[in-house]
């Protein structure tokens, strides 16, 4: 099963044109390459935090189900007590993981 909730979701709505109502292996994997082609042209729809760090300062882009409740983002709150960059610059998938920051591989732009 796929760590993504918007996977299970696709494969739902896909499966409903179908004659099975059980969500198939077959209709997740349609779902994850719907998904993967829609997040490859549109970043913000990727899910996740991502972290771009700069010179001097840094960006949150924060996924939809948090944009909400940014002021209590654990990841604003711990970038806004970090006194220097925790990488290099550049665009990070981050997550706060028992009050760490962790990052995923730097994000190449294309």
């Amino acid at each position: 099963m796929s760590t993504d909730p918007r996977v299970e979701a696709v494969a739902r709505v896909i499966g409903a044109y179908g004659t099975s109502e059980k969500v198939s292996a077959e209709f997740m994997g349609y779902a994850t390459e719907a998904l993967a082609a829609a997040d490859a042209v549109d970043p913000l729809r990727r899910p996740g935090h991502v972290l771009e760090i700069r010179p001097t300062s840094y960006g949150i882009q924060h996924p939809p189900e948090c944009r909400p409740h940014l002021l209590d983002c654990p990841l604003e709150m711990l970038m806004s007590e970090e006194e220097k960059a925790p990488a290099l610059p550049g665009r990070y998938p981050a997550e706060v993981i028992d009050a760490e920051l962790v990052l995923g591989p730097r994000i190449e732009e294309s």
